[in-house]
């Protein structure tokens, strides 16, 4: 049993790889399973007993994106213990070390997905830290508002990093990043509560 989901772990692996690979090349619209398969070296049947489709393919891979970079930040944001809304050098240095099925399907149209699963779940995280930050103050602009800016921000931000070849290191990108959210963050709450 251990030895086939090892086998299985590794065929999709494989195929992980090659639709990143490809989506390097060439946008996802324009991949064939074909051209997937003879990438990562496996049969036509072993593709489908993996994966319906090839977007059903796409939808998994940028679902283990997604939980890779969530687990990093929740593992980040526990040691910080809320002290760091959110901790990006770390967010960006893992994005780094697992750069290349992040940055093909950041750079695709497909993008959006893993975009969209990313905003939507750290919306959730930094609105339960946020509220224990501002309680019982007033807020002048409602709290998803704010927090949906600063998350979309955030996205941006990384696309624009990877975008540029990170010609800045993690730690100097964080250091601008905060440089321009935290005013967006704490004026709302300094100006409310001197009125």
């Amino acid at each position: 049993m251990e030895k086939t989901d090892r086998r299985r772990e590794k065929t999709r692996a494989s195929i992980y790889e090659a639709l990143s690979g490809l989506l390097e090349e060439k946008k996802f619209a324009n991949i064939t399973v074909q051209e997937i398969i003879d990438r990562a070296n496996v049969g036509r049947s072993t593709f489908y007993t993996h994966f319906e489709t090839k977007d059903v393919l796409l939808d998994s891979m940028i679902e283990e994106i997604f939980e890779s970079l969530n687990l990093n930040l929740t593992v980040h944001m526990n040691e910080a213990g809320h002290q760091n809304m959110l901790p990006v050098e770390e967010l960006l240095t893992h994005i780094q070390e697992n750069l290349k099925p992040i940055r093909g399907i950041l750079k695709d149209e497909s993008g959006e997905r893993l975009a969209y699963r990313l905003k939507n779940c750290w919306n959730d995280k930094l609105k339960d830290d946020f509220l224990k930050q501002v309680s019982g103050k007033d807020l002048k602009v409602p709290v998803d508002f704010l927090i949906n800016h600063i998350t979309s921000s955030l996205v941006e931000m990384i696309t624009w990093w990877l975008d540029s070849g990170m010609q800045y290191p993690p730690s100097k990108m964080a250091e601008y990043w905060k440089l321009l959210m935290k005013p967006a963050m704490f004026s709302v709450i300094a100006e409310q509560s001197r009125s």
